[in-house]
């Protein structure tokens, strides 16, 4: 049997898609496992990997991550991390599987006669994901650094953060955050599979054949 085909009652015992989208949900908020939920509902080991396809393919909200607050950035540097303020900017913890584009929006005041370099640096590999430059003076502005891969990133999760310097070391920026907004590529929430299910078993096609419904799925 085919935990697919059983959802859509082409095969028995049937499983109801709302009883798979509280797994998945349940599963994402770390109070069951794949195991767990198999054995609960009889699945065969074919289906209990099929299950775990599917949790794979969900990814939790949110998908705008926060990244510090206000840090006074007084004698900034030419080089990033040259002051002990400037390693504070901010950072979070991002599971870059299937990330098609990162937005890193800043907010800041620029003060100093030097170029500004924001930068979104990927912690974990050491690796430079982008930048954004300013030459000019002024308070409350905000600029995006937008990184743009050639294919969805992968390799799990990276602690990412928010990275500057200027071309005059003498300058003193004001840092008052930033946000990272992610976009993905064949990732859904549980919500998302629960829909894409209940659309299949209610007979609309492509969804309500097995083949169709996993092409969709991404499984």
């Amino acid at each position: 049997m085919g935990l697919l085909a059983r959802i859509l009652g082409t095969e028995l015992p049937k499983i109801s898609p709302h009883v798979i989208g509280a797994v998945l949900g349940e599963i994402e908020r770390g109070n069951l496992t794949v195991a767990n939920a198999a054995s609960a509902l009889g699945l065969s080991p074919t289906e209990e990997t099929t299950l775990g396809s599917l949790v794979a393919k969900v990814i939790g909200l949110p998908e705008a991550y926060p990244m510090g607050a206000l840090v006074v950035l007084t004698n900034v540097g030419t080089a990033f991390d040259t002051i002990q303020a400037a390693k504070g900017l901010g950072f979070t913890a991002v599971d870059v599987t299937g990330i098609s584009q990162l937005t890193c929006r800043i907010r800041y005041n620029k003060i100093g006669t030097g170029t500004l370099t924001w930068q979104l640096w990927n912690e974990t590999n050491a690796q430079e994901l982008g930048i954004l430059t300013d030459a000019v003076a002024g308070d409350n502005k905000q600029g995006d650094i937008v990184v743009t891969p050639g294919s969805p990133l992968t390799g799990g999760v990276k602690l990412l953060r928010v990275r500057v310097q200027s071309s005059v070391a003498t300058d003193d920026p004001v840092y008052y955050g930033s946000c990272l907004f992610v976009r993905r590529v064949g990732r859904l929430t549980s919500e998302d599979v629960h829909g894409l299910l209940l659309a299949g078993e209610s007979g609309i096609p492509p969804l309500n054949t097995e083949s169709g419904l996993a092409t969709r799925l991404g499984i």
